[in-house]
C-alpha cells in the first residue's frame, strides 16, 4: 500500500510544521502544534495494528491460561469466584477497531484480577505459576 500510513503522517507533520505552524499567531497554538507533532511522531504507524493484535491475542491466551490454572485448584476456584469466569471470545476481530476494542475489553479483565490475584499470592508467596500469569499480564496490559 502507498502511501504507507508511515508516510502519510510524515506528509501531515510536515503540513502541520511548514504550512499551519507559520500561520499561528498564539504560543499557546504553536506549543499545543509542536506536541501533536511529536505525538504523531512517536507511533511506529506502520505496524501500529499488527501490535494492537499481536498484544490482544497475547492476552487473551494468558487469559486463558490463568482460567485454566484457576479452574485446577479448588481453593483458586474459591478465591477467585466469579472473577475466574473469563469471558473470552474465541473469534478474532476484522480490522483495528474490533482489535483495539478486544485489548481494551482484556486489559478490562486484567485489572479486575489483579486485586484478587495480589491477595491470593501474598498468601500463596510459593506459588510460582501465579506469580508467572501476574508478569505476563502485568507486562502485557501495560503495553
Amino acid at each position: 500500500m502507498r502511501p504507507t500510513p508511515a508516510e502519510l503522517i510524515t506528509h501531515v507533520r510536515r503540513v502541520l510544521r511548514d504550512v499551519v505552524e507559520p500561520e499561528l499567531t498564539s504560543e499557546y497554538a504553536r506549543a499545543r502544534l509542536t506536541e501533536v507533532r511529536a505525538v504523531l511522531a512517536q507511533v511506529d504507524w506502520d505496524n501500529a495494528g499488527l501490535q494492537v493484535r499481536s498484544t490482544a491475542t497475547a492476552l487473551r491466551e494468558t487469559l486463558a491460561e490463568f482460567r485454566v490454572w484457576v479452574d485446577a485448584d479448588e481453593r483458586r476456584q474459591v478465591h477467585f469466584g466469579p472473577s475466574a469466569s473469563l469471558d473470552l471470545l474465541d473469534t478474532d476481530a476484522a480490522d483495528f477497531a474490533g482489535w483495539n476494542e478486544l485489548h481494551a475489553r482484556y486489559t478490562g479483565i486484567v485489572v479486575s484480577l489483579i486485586d484478587p490475584l495480589e491477595d491470593w499470592l501474598r498468601a500463596n508467596p510459593d506459588d510460582k505459576d501465579g506469580l508467572d500469569l501476574r508478569r505476563q499480564l502485568l507486562t502485557l496490559s501495560a503495553g
